[in-house]
Order: structure tokens, then sequence, then C-alpha cells
């Protein structure tokens, strides 16, 4: 399978939903804050946040909207500055199945040495420029179902192939229910309308009604450029139909 084919398989996945929950912005505008869906029944475990690079702006958000605890991780920084008693630091990274229990370890490693493995409605917010792709697609469904929503940035200029079968992995259990594309980069686009850095919120599929695939524009009225001065990045490939073959 060449690139082309990788893309448009990555498209027909990596699509946003209308579901029973609404939406709203947590955190600040720009980087640090993101749309998340608005889980009324369920009370959160605890908050697993990877790649803080000193800015616990969400940990704070969340802990003042659910009062919840952070279990931060980043082994590029030494410490938080001004860190609060709720937000848990590590200098620590996350990777793959046999990373070392140095500076990176593993998610699955990280849920049990924080003792939630009972837990069922932990939260997760990660941007670990394109590591997210290997850490996802090693942690064992058992351990990702302990997660009721996954905020992602996700990194597609690094793996494609990576990228597609991780989204196949997290398509069994959550769905989409939100995108925002990163117009960061000089040039934010792997193809015609793919991003090479898109912001995905992903809820446990058991946890809400699904109705049917977005067709209303992005970016929304809940979003914000990550690049202040600059344009949002307007998405919708999953409006369009693309060929499987090509000549």
């Amino acid at each position: 399978m060449d690139i082309r084919h990788t893309l448009i398989d990555i498209k027909h996945i990596l699509k946003p939903h209308k579901t029973s929950a609404s939406k709203y912005r947590l955190g600040t505008n720009g980087d640090g804050g993101y749309i998340i869906s608005d889980l009324k029944n369920i009370s959160y475990d605890a908050l697993y946040s990877y790649g803080s690079d000193d800015n616990i702006s969400f940990e704070k958000a969340f802990y003042s909207t659910f009062n919840v605890e952070s279990f931060t991780y980043d082994h590029t920084i030494n410490a938080i500055t001004d860190k609060p008693d709720y937000v848990h630091f590590f200098k620590e990274g996350v990777g793959g199945r046999y990373a070392p229990t140095g500076p990176v370890n593993t998610i699955e490693s990280h849920v049990i040495n924080n003792n939630h493995t009972k837990c069922n409605n932990l939260f997760m917010q990660m941007d670990v420029e394109g590591h997210e792709w290997e850490s996802l697609y090693v942690t064992p469904d058992h351990i990702l179902d302990k997660f009721a929503q996954i905020v992602l940035e996700m990194h597609f200029f690094i793996d494609p192939r990576a990228s597609l079968e991780t989204l196949k992995k997290l398509d069994k259990n959550f769905v989409i229910t939100h995108i925002h594309g990163n117009n960061y980069p000089v040039n934010p686009w792997v193809d015609i309308n793919l991003p090479k850095v898109i912001e995905v919120t992903f809820v446990r599929k058991d946890l809400v009604e699904i109705y049917e695939v977005d067709t209303d524009p992005y970016p929304t009225p809940l979003d914000s450029p990550n690049m202040k001065g600059f344009p949002d990045l307007k998405l919708d490939w999953w409006l369009h139909t693309y060929e499987l073959e090509f000549p």
C-alpha cells in the first residue's frame, strides 16, 4: 500500500461524529485548551497528561472543573514551575512496549504504578510530538478502555502507516467527537486537506449515543487557532469521496 492509499484510509476513519454529548472548550484559547465532550453521568478518576512542557493550564482547568488530580509526564523538563499539590509530576516520557523504566515508560505501566487498574473513567491528554502512535498502539485494549475520553494531538508527518494502524485500534472502542487542525507549521498540510498536526477528541463508545458523521463546518466557534494572528485551518475531507485506485 502506497502513501496515497494510506492517507485515504486515514481519512475514512478520522472524521467527527455528532453524539448525545454536547461539547465545550476546557482550558485556555490557543495551545493548552481543547474541545471535550460533556459526559454528565460520569466522575473522572484522574487526568493523565503526557507532554506538559511546563504548561499545566489544562491540568489547572481540569482540576477547577472536576476536582480531579493530574498525573503529568514529561522527560524533557526537570520540574513544573509553581506546581500545585494536585499535579503529580514525573520526569518520564511515554513510549512503546519495550520502553525502559528510566526516562520513558508505557501507559500500561503508568496506570499500574499509580494503582489505577480498577478505575474505569480516566481522562488522557497527550501531545508527545509523534510518539503517540507507538505509545497507544502497544497499550492493551483493557488499559485503553479505562479512559473515558482521550484528547490527542496527532502528528501525521511521522509515519502514516503507523498512524493508520493506531487509528484502527482506537476506532474499535472510541468515537471521534471533535477535530481541530493545528495551524502552527509553516506548511501545515500533509496533502491538500489533511493537516500535519490535528487535535482529536475520542470518547469511549459506551458512554455516548452516536448519531451520525458531523456535516457542520470545522473549525467551530469553540475552536481557537494554535498560532495567534494566523487563520484556523478549514477541515472537510470527510465530506468528499476519494477514489481508492490511481492510474
